[in-house]
């Protein structure tokens, strides 16, 4: 008597699929817009030199950037004078790679380096680029 008005009690049997395919592809869409891609915080020249190794960048490196105008920065985070401690007492065991512009004044460079010797850090390394012959 259901099937004269159009009431059927049986399983359905079709599965529409495109709301699924719908909310599928907002989600790509979503992960897509929302993934950081890394990007380098400050656009630094290195000097070129002839005993340059290329070496990638191991897990637990300390990264310390220095712009050309002698600005220091680490995990984007400014240092100067008055806090370049707190930079130089970050894991201290872990090595420390300073990517230093070739513009950069050298006082920003003897500052790392002597705050480096105030607590007897010895694992400084410069990072620079090979020298094109």
């Amino acid at each position: 008597m259901n099937d004269q008005f159009g009431f059927d009690d049986g399983p359905d049997t079709d599965i529409d699929l495109t709301p699924l395919i719908d909310v599928v592809f907002i989600l790509i869409i979503f992960f897509v817009i929302a993934t950081s891609f890394s990007k380098p915080v400050l656009e630094i020249i290195l000097p070129a030199a002839e005993t340059s190794e290329v070496e990638v960048h191991r897990q637990g490196e300390v990264m310390v950037d220095v712009d050309a105008d002698g600005a220091i920065y680490s995990g984007g985070v400014l240092y100067t004078e008055d806090n370049i401690m707190d930079l130089m007492n970050t894991d201290v065991n872990s090595t420390m790679v300073l990517n230093m512009d070739k513009e950069a004044p050298f006082e920003s460079f003897i500052l790392i380096i002597d705050s480096a010797r105030k607590i007897d850090r010895n694992n400084i390394v410069v990072a620079t680029d090979e020298k094109e012959e």
